[in-house]
């Protein structure tokens, strides 16, 4: 198997893409046709090589801002696995991208290495603050589950409780057949990339803002669902010229007309309300063998007069899951921001508040794993710096990384969910 090598792809691909600043080495693996995917995922692992963004079957990319380890270089043959430093280009690029998969793959390399991007940092337009996005979700329990069990379901459902380990994100892009409603939006690949790309971006930024001990580091695994090509993501209504009215478990208005649609497509009919998204992410997480799960829908909005849903919604989660919508515009905010929108919305997927002041906080009100208060909140509070739930910038304070998982009250560098015994009765 042809070995490729970190001089002869830079030096050759120096002269094709214009590179903008200095990021850190962004390497493509491109993952054996004749190992699971899994299997070869931990066979890296055992080689101390994590992948931080992970695209079965297709491979992942790891991402470090040290030497190439001599590691990496082994794997070529022991691994069966193709190596690429800069992009892939010529025949390599044309196999890779022959697969939903690895194009998404091949572009996320290049979105990470900025390559063809402008070097100037520029103030981009803004849309409305991301206030009252953050929804609460009401859950039913069982009559013979007691509060606190811990059972096989409750443990499938608990789907993001802290930032640390493996995320799979299931990402869809639902598409209108006319069924119901009048089709008036249509993804094509360019806005399918873009939507992809400033995913990955989004959260790479994210676990870049974490500090702690290594081995913890968030990384993510991604499933793609386009309803272009895949009619498991089609509904019979055009989302973006419905109220998104989220009301939880409720199936019958707003976003759970077209999410629990798709939910059934994908095989969860069977399940009543948000139940079915709860499941989904459960196997996806059991499937990948990840540590987390949640789910992105992308309503497309090109096409709209203002990126937002007729009441005003735009982009939003539910407070550790099921899901996040946005909107492809994301009002003002605009498609080359998505980055910022998901990075925040990933915050309250696991369970950090918002802190703008506009948004009701509160100083005393607690949230997170490990219960830490929002003490950054814009109301008065003892903290005011910027971070990513308050202005979305590419930061996070000392409250937000407690919330999400990432606090370390002992300053040992292990995250207080692992260091902190847990109380039991």
């Amino acid at each position: 198997m042809r070995k490729i090598f970190f001089a002869a792809i830079f030096f050759a691909l120096f002269q094709t893409f214009a590179f903008c600043g200095n990021p850190a080495n962004v390497i493509l693996l491109e993952a054996p046709k004749d190992i699971p995917f899994n299997v070869w995922k931990s066979n890296l692992k055992e080689r101390g090589i994590i992948l931080a963004h992970s695209f079965p079957p297709a491979g992942g990319l790891v991402i470090t801002d040290e030497e190439i380890s001599t590691n990496l270089q082994a794997i070529t043959n022991d691994l069966q696995t193709k190596i690429y430093f800069d992009l892939p280009n010529g025949e390599d690029e044309t196999r890779l991208c022959s697969t939903t998969e690895g194009s998404i793959l091949f572009n996320a390399q290049k979105k990470l290495l900025k390559v063809d991007e402008q070097c100037m940092e520029e103030k981009m337009q803004e849309g409305q603050p991301l206030i009252n996005d953050v929804l609460i979700p009401s859950f039913e329990r069982e009559v013979e589950e007691p509060l606190g069990s811990c059972s096989s379901t409750s443990l499938k459902y608990s789907g993001s409780e802290y930032l640390l380990g493996n995320v799979s994100v299931n990402v869809i892009l639902p598409e209108s057949n006319g069924a119901i409603d009048t089709s008036t939006e249509n993804w094509n690949s360019t806005y399918e990339t873009n939507v992809a790309n400033e995913i990955v971006e989004g959260l790479n930024e994210l676990r870049n803002l974490y500090t702690l001990t290594t081995t913890l580091k968030p990384s993510f695994t991604y499933h793609y669902y386009y309803g272009r090509t895949d009619s498991r993501a089609q509904t019979s209504y055009e989302p973006i010229n419905r109220n998104a009215a989220p009301s939880y478990n409720n199936c019958s208005s707003g976003e759970g007309l077209w999410a629990c649609e798709i939910l059934n497509n994908l095989g969860y009919s069977s399940f009543s309300g948000y139940t079915k998204a709860r499941e989904f992410n459960g196997d996806t997480r059991i499937s990948d063998g990840t540590d987390w799960a949640y789910t992105i829908f992308v309503v497309n909005s090109v096409n709209d007069t203002d990126g937002k849903f007729p009441d005003n919604w735009f982009g939003y989660a539910w407070l550790g899951g099921p899901w996040v919508v946005m909107t492809y515009d994301n009002d003002g905010w605009g498609i080359s921001q998505m980055n910022k929108v998901i990075k925040h919305e990933t915050g309250h997927i696991f369970y950090a508040f918002d802190e703008y002041s506009s948004s009701g906080c509160t100083c005393a009100e607690v949230t997170g794993y490990v219960n830490y208060s929002n003490q950054n909140c814009q109301n008065s509070c003892s903290s005011n710096v910027s971070c990513m739930m308050r202005d979305n910038v590419n930061a996070v304070c000392y409250y937000t990384k407690g919330q999400i998982g990432w606090g370390d009250s002992d300053s040992d560098t292990i995250p207080d969910p692992i260091d902190i015994n847990p109380e039991t009765a």
